[in-house]
């Protein structure tokens, strides 16, 4: 069973109060590798560093941002889903308001009578395509993350969908590399695959080759080293060898 944990924060640029939902709990179960480093998986949630406020629409980043309560998927559930209990709406309410407030410190009677009356909006994943035009990074770590989540949506995209967005996907393995850390074993090989799936083979084998890696990652390594060495530039699905 999955569990979840909702934190409550408050918009910087429009002031009103959102949820940001992430995982209690998760694993890698029934995972699909790709060769970009992307992982998929039922219970898999690498978490967000950039969100888009739900009313504004403003982009901000999750360690901006501070939470004004953090609580349980089933705490949340008692206080905003009211259908799914059998007490009168007027019975809830004293409660909920009792609850919320305790909780939210320093909040206005008038925004928690107005987050028990309309639920508060979710918190949305930007689109990280779009958002490589608005350049919401302050320092190379920020513009990583950006490119790289880019980088993996255009990678789900079919041969021919990614036909629209080529010149996106070449400034993306043109720039990747300069901010991928090739002391980090991840990162070396997202590097290399950068440049096999921009079409530089030599420069993505004479990566690989130049140190080994350890542990979970030589497999994804050598399987892309091997499709470097036969030309090709397509997006893979590791193989499971378990």
């Amino acid at each position: 069973m999955t569990s979840y944990y909702i934190s409550l924060s408050r918009c910087n640029e429009c002031g009103r109060i959102f949820s940001n939902w992430g995982f209690g709990s998760g694993n890698t179960l029934g995972a699909e590798r790709y060769t970009d480093g992307r992982v998929e998986a039922p219970m898999f949630d690498p978490g967000q560093s950039l969100l888009s406020c739900p009313y504004c629409g403003l982009l901000m980043w999750t360690r901006d941002t501070r939470a004004l309560c953090t609580m349980r998927d089933v705490d949340y559930m008692w206080l905003f889903e009211r259908d799914l209990f059998g007490l009168k709406e007027d019975e809830k309410r004293a409660v909920d308001k009792s609850v919320l407030s305790s909780q939210l410190k320093g909040v206005s009677d008038d925004d928690i009578d107005s987050l028990l009356r309309d639920k508060p909006k979710t918190a949305g994943t930007p689109d990280m395509i779009a958002a490589m035009q608005e350049k919401p990074w302050r320092n190379r770590e920020e513009e990583k993350y950006v490119l790289v989540n880019a980088w993996w949506k255009l990678n789900r995209l079919s041969s021919e969908e990614r036909t629209a967005f080529s010149s996106v996907s070449a400034a993306i393995c043109e720039r990747l590399p300069f901010l991928l850390d090739e002391s980090r074993d991840a990162e070396l090989i997202m590097k290399a695959e950068c440049f096999r799936l921009s079409g530089r083979m030599e420069q993505a084998v004479s990566l690989l080759s130049s140190r080994s890696v350890a542990g979970e990652y030589v497999e994804w390594a050598s399987f892309v080293k091997k499709l470097a060495e036969r030309g090709d530039s397509e997006i893979r699905k590791i193989p499971d060898n378990s």
